[in-house]
């Protein structure tokens, strides 16, 4: 399996460049939405929630964004909590934009991913975020994995290292949704 890591790092830089001072982002715990964490340097007054051990300190040693790590199983493999965040607890934050990454996007099922925890964890946050960021290197457009997390129509901006397919770009502009290529 391909990582495209210069793909990932770009994608994270881009991503990062839409926060604006004083949000509260969410930031998911895999590898495409860990890159952005190299670029808040210049952030203040920024709320970052994510599931992601590596990103929460990262951010707590390199930056002054606040930080709040979610709770849940741990993940050994991508040293990230799993587990569904209480709809009470989502409910008291604001978050303005969820930065997820994902193993798939289709006009069919959206965002989809690999395994349940993350897809029912990330399902919560995108039902609260105001915004919802689709952040997907060339390999996963037009591939659906094990689940939606996230439908076409729910998502406002995609960010991707290559144009999409005509017909994926029509339909995307026919939804609303931003496609920004880095």
């Amino acid at each position: 399996r391909m990582y495209y890591g210069a793909e990932k790092r770009s994608i994270g830089k881009t991503a990062a460049s839409l926060v604006k001072d004083g949000e509260v982002i969410f930031i998911d715990g895999g590898t495409t939405a860990a890159e952005m964490r190299r670029y808040f340097g210049g952030k203040s007054n920024v709320t970052i929630i994510t599931p992601s051990i590596e990103v929460a300190h990262w951010l707590t040693t390199a930056t002054a964004v606040n930080v709040y790590l979610l709770n849940g199983f741990l993940n050994r493999d991508s040293l990230s909590t799993v587990g569904v965040p209480s709809n009470e607890t989502m409910l008291q934050m604001n978050v303005s934009k969820a930065f997820c990454g994902a193993a798939g996007f289709t006009v069919r099922d959206g965002l989809t991913d690999v395994h349940m925890g993350f897809v029912e964890q990330k399902r919560v946050i995108c039902q609260h975020a105001r915004m919802i960021i689709g952040l997907v290197d060339h390999s996963k457009i037009g591939v659906t994995s094990l689940a939606s997390f996230a439908s076409f129509s729910d998502i406002d901006v995609l960010v991707t290292d290559r144009a999409l397919p005509p017909d994926l770009q029509r339909e995307a502009e026919n939804h609303g949704i931003e496609i920004i290529v880095t």
